[in-house]
């Protein structure tokens, strides 16, 4: 890959869009959130890994939703940190950007797939560590269930691990999550 900044330009994720949340995503975030028993609202303490260009960053802001977020681009960071956002650098545990927090939601935007299964599995383990009672996390990835997945899951070079419900079964086993749905 050449640099950061021609995957950010290859993702279109332009500064003068940052934290912008637009019709049709709102839609698409309350749907998900509501299939998922989770709702935003003010005091809502809420993680978001890997928030990329920050539609689900804005849209959280917009509901009062006490946001907190991590990114492993610098120049994302950056971004949301210039919009107010308190966000922290991927590379961090999550329960050292807890500092003794409990999330009540946690989102995971089109992550996983970029994690080998062993860095996964520390991730799921620290996010349960990191769930208030009755928290919930909402993870969207490609499906290794489905040949209909293969081209989103190939077609991203950075693209590390394919995980179909029976690993996230696993996974969730063993970091003492309970699945609840897998659509």
């Amino acid at each position: 890959m050449k640099t950061v900044d021609s995957y950010l330009e290859w993702k279109s994720w332009s500064p003068e869009d940052f934290g912008v949340c637009n019709a049709e995503q709102t839609r698409y975030f309350e749907e998900e959130l509501k299939k998922a028993g989770m709702f935003l609202g003010e005091n809502i303490s809420v993680l978001e890994i890997g928030f990329g260009n920050g539609q689900f960053a804005g849209w959280a802001r917009s509901k009062s939703s006490v946001y907190v977020g991590t990114e492993l681009e610098e120049t994302l960071l950056a971004r949301a940190s210039a919009d107010g956002f308190e966000v922290y650098p991927a590379t961090l545990d999550v329960t050292a950007i807890a500092a003794g927090r409990k999330f009540d939601c946690v989102v995971v935007f089109d992550v996983f797939e970029h994690l080998e299964i062993t860095d996964l599995l520390l991730l799921l383990q620290s996010l349960s560590n990191s769930l208030a009672d009755g928290g919930r996390i909402l993870a969207r990835f490609p499906s290794g269930d489905s040949p209909f997945s293969r081209a989103i899951q190939y077609g991203d070079i950075t693209h590390k691990s394919v995980i179909g419900s029976g690993i996230i079964s696993q996974l969730a086993y063993d970091t003492d999550l309970i699945p609840l749905q897998i659509r």
